[in-house]
């Protein structure tokens, strides 16, 4: 109970100084042509290529990204929330992050995120994460985020804390997926017709964790060239290769 109420009160002591160190002002900010991110002509705050922005978004601010246009991170890039519309590209080269001060944090991506940077989703009030698109990114970490897959998502490893995650697409994963507790498990879901390829190993950390490949017609290939644990559970259709 006492390394509970730490954990809690850690938590909201670290809202409290991003909070503090952010600026009170929230505003949608829309792709106007291909650049960086931290450039404040990448951005207006009017619609798709309208007139620029008089500075790059921050923290508080949601993010739209259009048809036709790039950005590319530079640095620490953090929003509130991020929208990438089918023909729409973030390119992640360094770190990314989705930090959800501003309400309950709703993205999706239907276009194209790669890179080898970190991509983050911790909206710290709660949030979501929905990819109907391509995901290509190093490390893809969730806190109290729920997230979904009906695309094509790769990453080079994968923690999620306090969150869920449901695929019913193609996961490819070329490191370890690790399912971690704080405040709250998190839970794996391969839905029907899915795949998780996993290169790496499955491991809980915590209680309270799950990781369910039950579902008819989903398939889990552990395919690294290393040795690996077979991580314990019911599976549907469990391929081991390698």
């Amino acid at each position: 109970m006492k390394t509970v109420f730490n954990l809690t009160r850690i938590y909201f002591i670290w809202i409290l100084v991003i909070l503090m160190n952010v600026p009170l002002h929230a505003a949608t900010y829309y792709s106007r042509l291909n650049g960086l991110s931290t450039a404040s002509a990448s951005w207006s705050t009017v619609g798709l290529g309208g007139t620029a922005a008089g500075s790059a978004p921050g923290s508080l601010d949601d993010v739209v990204i259009g048809s036709g246009y790039t950005i590319t991170t530079s640095g620490l890039f953090s929003v509130n929330s991020i929208v990438i519309q089918a023909g729409g590209t973030m390119t992640v080269n360094s770190s990314f992050r989705v930090i959800g001060l501003f309400g309950s944090a709703a993205s999706s991506n239907a276009g194209t995120i790669s890179g080898t940077g970190t991509f983050t989703l911790n909206p710290l009030f709660g949030g979501s994460f929905a990819n109907s698109g391509t995901v290509s990114v190093g490390t893809y970490s969730t806190f109290n985020c729920s997230s979904s897959n009906s695309g094509a998502l790769s990453v080079t490893s994968m923690t999620l804390q306090l969150s869920s995650f449901t695929n019913t697409g193609t996961v490819t994963n070329t490191g370890n997926l690790v399912l971690a507790n704080f405040l709250g498990g998190s839970s794996w879901s391969n839905n029907n017709g899915s795949t998780l390829n996993i290169y790496g190993n499955i491991s809980y950390s915590g209680s309270g964790n799950s990781f369910t490949a039950s579902a008819s017609s989903n398939t889990v290939n552990f395919c690294g060239n290393g040795t690996q644990n077979i991580f314990s559970t019911t599976y549907h259709h469990l391929s081991v290769s390698g």
